[in-house]
């Protein structure tokens, strides 16, 4: 089950941000926003965070944590990698307007940031390098 709720400090969240390099292409203002409009979300060990083929909701950065990446289901499912603290994943769907490729479940508690899809497709509108 996952929470919205705020995490206990901000100052991994604000390093997890400071480090994603696809904002250092945002102008200052763009920047200022993108980074006021993330959102924490919290996931238990076994949460699906995302699921392969459901419509992209958003944008997510691990701030602490881990999860894997899934392809599949059930006796099929084959894992594709893991993500920990500053991997970023979700990205791919948004861009192309298409479903998720993959599912992300929560292989520990995990602590994320999300970005809506509105706020992150505003954003590669008015700033295409983003893409």
């Amino acid at each position: 089950m996952r929470s919205e709720t705020g995490f206990a400090g901000t100052s991994a969240s604000e390093q997890v941000i400071a480090g994603l390099r696809v904002l250092e292409l945002l102008p200052e203002a763009a920047r200022r926003l993108v980074v006021g409009a993330f959102e924490p979300v919290s996931f238990r060990f076994g949460d699906v965070i995302v699921e392969e083929g459901s419509e992209a909701d958003g944008f997510y950065v691990i701030v602490s944590g881990s999860a894997r990446v899934l392809k599949g289901a059930g006796n099929d499912e084959v894992s594709l990698g893991a993500l920990g603290p500053g991997d970023t994943f979700g990205e791919a769907a948004l861009i192309e307007d298409t479903h998720r490729a993959a599912t992300v479940r929560a292989s520990s508690d995990v602590e994320a940031l999300k970005l809506d899809r509105a706020v992150f497709g505003a954003a590669v509108n008015v700033n295409p390098e983003l893409r």
